[in-house]
Formats: structure tokens, sequence, C-alpha cells
């Protein structure tokens, strides 16, 4: 069972960046040192409020994430 006070416990990634932003895809990047076993990612479309979640796996020390399929912005 998943509670809103779980959420204060999760570690919350710093250093965030992007690179290799291009029309449909772009790469997250946050610091190393941020180890987790899994991240979760929000993202919505432009100017909206649909929100997508993606998580992704933190094992191995991943420190960065290629987020494709997305829609060209206006």
């Amino acid at each position: 069972m998943y509670s809103s006070s779980d959420a204060a416990n999760c570690v919350k990634p710093f250093g965030l960046n992007t690179t290799n932003v291009l029309n449909t895809s772009v790469t997250l990047n946050w610091d190393a040192s941020v180890t987790a076993d899994s991240f979760m990612i929000r993202y919505n479309e432009y100017n909206t409020f649909n929100y997508n979640w993606k998580t992704i796996s933190g094992l191995g020390g991943i420190s960065s994430y290629n987020l494709s399929g997305l829609s060209p912005g206006v």
C-alpha cells in the first residue's frame, strides 16, 4: 500500500539537466551519487495537464535516461 507519506522518504535526484534535446526525444541526467532501486519520471504534453509516468530501474548506478516517443513541441 502506498501513502502520500511514503513519498517523503523517496530519494530525490539533484543536478538535473537535459541533453540531446530533439523533436521527439530528450536525455534526462542527474547526479550519479543519487542511487535508488527505481526512479519515476513524470512529464506532460506542452500546455496540458495530461501527465505521463515512466518507471525506470535504478540498478547499476544509472544516472541518465533517454525519454523517447515524445510529440514535437510548438
